[in-house]
């Protein structure tokens, strides 16, 4: 039986070697086929050595025009019959911005492209923190585009990306392994498990963001997520968020296609609607006035509960409210730009 698994594990080293090491030779002209969590991964899991091979082809590294630092990663999907790159807007940036995506092409040849972002969200962890651009149509018959799907709390997801600079003394893609538990608003929650990373020092794996979280359903892996960013939670755990990418990709999609013209999306509070945002603005702050006097005060901005505007009263369990309170949301779009919504409570 041993002897079998080898001989598996040898095949599909063959099959991988030139996509890992194509995109691999990217980072800083790494000369290892798999980091060593990849190849961890793919002794211990003939399935995710597969989906690893697989989904290298739908990722992109993207960078700044003139600069050779990795910002992150990307991953191609098909909507309305073009392909697009997602990535989180704190690494794409607002519509117009300029940026550089790597990638294995046809025969597995390393391709440097420009692009264009075309529609975005905005940053943070209650945001649809997503910035698309349209991949060149010269690109696509060399990268095989990933499906979305709607998330499963109740099987195992896959994440493979690229971080920026050595972390670990990786260059190439890392695959980690997640667990969702939470689906709200715009927002995925998951615990993390990456081979070979101690609790006690977690990997800082600074620059993974954007990284398809993947899933399995009816019959093919689909992209339920976008890697935004990761925590330590209060038992020591590493807790991971990503954007829940069939709730925002329709809204940017729409956005651009000139289907929705307007507001988006409600901020809510307790069921009452406070009023509309826009897919490019985000909930700042929360106050509570009392008085004509200012009791209660919080920035949302890296706040992970909530994690969508809708459940913002999260932020206020420190203050029991009181009749006649007055909430002041301090709302902020890509240029910082200041309104405000103010709700009595009754």
């Amino acid at each position: 039986m041993r002897l079998i698994k080898f001989f598996i594990f040898m095949l599909f080293l063959a099959a991988v070697h030139p996509v890992v090491y194509a995109q691999g030779g990217l980072l800083r002209g790494a000369k290892t086929v798999l980091s060593p969590q990849a190849a961890a991964v793919a002794r211990q899991s003939f399935k995710q050595a597969w989906l690893l091979n697989n989904v290298s082809r739908s990722l992109v590294q993207v960078s700044r025009p003139g600069a050779s630092e990795v910002l992150g990663t990307g991953f191609i999907f098909r909507a309305h019959k073009r392909l697009w790159v997602a990535m989180p807007y704190h690494i794409g940036g607002v519509a117009g911005s300029r940026r550089i995506i790597r990638f294995a092409g046809e025969n597995n040849l390393p391709q440097e492209r420009e692009i264009t972002i075309a529609v975005n969200g905005n940053a943070g962890w209650h945001a649809p923190d997503v910035s698309l651009a349209l991949l060149p149509e010269q690109d696509f018959s060399a990268v095989r585009p990933l499906e979305i799907g709607w998330p499963n709390l109740n099987e195992t997801a896959y994440s493979f990306g690229y971080v920026s600079g050595r972390v670990a003394g990786l260059d190439e893609i890392l695959p980690v392994e997640r667990h969702i538990f939470s689906a709200e608003g715009f927002g995925l929650i998951s615990d993390r498990v990456i081979a070979g990373e101690n609790l006690a020092a977690p990997f800082n794996i600074s620059g993974y963001c954007g990284s398809p979280v993947l899933q399995y359903f009816q019959g093919e892996w689909r992209a339920v997520g976008l890697h935004t960013g990761s925590c330590l939670a209060p038992d020591g755990r590493s807790r991971s968020y990503a954007v829940h990418l069939p709730r925002v990709l329709p809204l940017l999609l729409r956005r651009y296609l000139g289907k929705d013209p307007g507001y988006s999306r409600s901020l809510l509070f307790r069921g009452w609607n406070l009023g509309k945002l826009l897919p490019s603005e985000r909930v700042h702050s929360i106050e509570v006035w009392r008085g004509g006097e200012r009791v209660f005060s919080r920035l949302l901005r890296n706040f992970p509960d909530p994690y969508s505007d809708a459940h913002s009263e999260l932020a206020l369990v420190g203050i029991e409210l009181l009749p006649q309170d007055i909430l002041r949301y301090e709302i902020r779009n890509n240029q910082r730009e200041v309104r405000y919504l103010s709700y009595t409570l009754p």
